[in-house]
């Protein structure tokens, strides 16, 4: 029988717009190997100028907390699918929502509107699924095969430009100009990620795979991506192969560095840092 083993995880925090430390950050991650299971959440930055949530570090961090509290204590049944599953998901997140939330959601801008990115995964039948939103990553590692890479391959390059633009506006223009987009990914439902709205299950990228015993996948955020793209700091072989050789910490440690030092583009980012999570997982027999 096969199943997923995880071997290790790791959410490393960033620092907000203004360079602040966070304590928790806004990604979250999880696991359940006994479902088959795993993903990680990735809280957009708040943007102001005021919480809709009170209880978390964040806007960002509720909204990936609560996604997550979602995916693990309302786990998919054996013969759902992955659309009609995240329905009933998002319908959770956003009746909790306007439980906790101290203002009416629809009255609030849809600018402040709390969003995130996701990839996540399951394990069912022999095969594997993968469901995202946005721009986390998935690598892929069958023992015989290339490494594959799911992500929405075109998302780097477009935030790099955005980051570029954005960036050389004053600091009040940059955060209008945020603003804009985030209100753009709230309202307009081809552009909606996890959140608020119902019609970001409508925008789900999906793709299922036949992975033999052994496979690798290694599920991450865009701030754990950055070691790659843009950093460049590797290819996404030698990342998979750094973290199977020494682990996720060294990898991440090796980032940090790389982020203190005087050798990146810092136009192409919004944040010198940022938050990074990661589930590292094998298919293995038992």
């Amino acid at each position: 029988m096969l199943r997923i083993s995880i071997l290790e995880t790791i959410n490393w925090p960033g620092a907000d717009l203004t360079g602040k430390r966070k304590l928790t950050g806004d990604d979250r991650f999880g696991f359940d190997e006994t479902i088959g299971t795993a993903w990680v959440m990735d809280g957009a930055t708040d943007l102001g100028p005021f919480r809709i949530f009170e209880t978390d570090e964040s806007d960002a961090a509720w909204i990936a907390q609560a996604l997550t509290d979602a995916l693990m204590f309302s786990p998919p049944a054996p013969d759902e699918d992955i659309t009609p599953y995240f329905s009933r998901v998002l319908k959770d997140v956003r009746d909790k929502a306007e439980q906790a939330s101290r203002v009416e959601i629809d009255a609030a801008p849809k600018s402040v509107w709390p969003i995130a990115s996701g990839m996540w995964m399951r394990f069912r039948d022999g095969k594997t699924e993968f469901a995202w939103l946005g721009d986390c990553v998935a690598l892929i590692l069958p023992p015989e095969a290339p490494l594959e890479i799911l992500t929405k391959h075109d998302q780097s390059d477009l935030e790099t430009r955005t980051s570029r633009e954005l960036n050389a506006m004053a600091p009040e223009d940059r955060l209008e100009g945020l603003r804009k987009i985030r209100e753009t990914q709230n309202t307009e439902p081809d552009h909606a990620l996890f959140g608020l709205s119902p019609h970001a299950v409508d925008n789900l990228e999906i793709a299922v795979r036949d992975l033999p015993v052994g496979t690798t996948v290694f599920l991450m955020s865009d701030g754990l991506w950055r070691v790659v793209d843009p950093y460049q700091m590797m290819t996404a072989d030698e990342m998979m192969t750094t973290v199977l050789d020494y682990g996720l910490v060294p990898l991440m440690r090796q980032m940090r560095a790389f982020e203190n030092g005087d050798d990146q583009d810092a136009s192409t980012r919004i944040k010198k840092t940022d938050d990074a999570s990661g589930v590292l997982l094998r298919v293995i027999e038992t």
